[in-house]
């Protein structure tokens, strides 16, 4: 806990960490998954990752 999923029913609050880990993936050549960690706020979501954002192929 905490943790997301379509089938959540509890919000989340503030003070709660949780990432977020959108991927994408080909059967031929394999994947790629983005991992952002966000800080539960009173004014919404902090971003608390500062990874570079580049695709390299």
């Amino acid at each position: 806990m905490p943790g997301i999923s379509q089938r959540g029913i509890k919000p989340l609050i503030v003070g709660d960490v949780v990432t977020v880990e959108p991927g994408i993936y080909d059967p031929a050549i394999g994947g790629v998954r983005l991992e952002d960690m966000l800080l539960i706020t009173p004014d919404g979501a902090r971003d608390l990752t500062n990874a570079p954002r580049e695709l390299v192929v």
